[in-house]
């Protein structure tokens, strides 16, 4: 029986050769998860003391490391 949702005619589907990290996003993501860590750890503490502008400063840095992160695994993860 024929698959309604194959795109392609050929019986056996064409296999694409999986996308690994390279080793530039490896030293990225090693570098981005401590910074993302000590980030939302110095907003923590920053807020908790009072203040408030470096905790924030160091939140933004927190989320800048962590869409970083997601921008890495969403480049290299394996396409179906």
């Amino acid at each position: 029986m024929s698959d309604p949702y194959r795109l392609s005619d050929s019986a056996t589907p064409a296999t694409a050769s999986p996308r690994r990290a390279s080793g530039g996003h490896t030293a990225l993501r090693l570098l981005l998860w401590p910074v993302a860590i000590g980030g939302a750890g110095a907003n923590t503490i920053m807020n908790f003391g009072g203040t408030t502008v470096l905790g924030i400063l160091a939140g933004s840095i927190s989320v800048l490391a962590v869409v970083g992160l997601v921008i890495s695994y969403v480049s290299t993860r394996k396409r179906k």
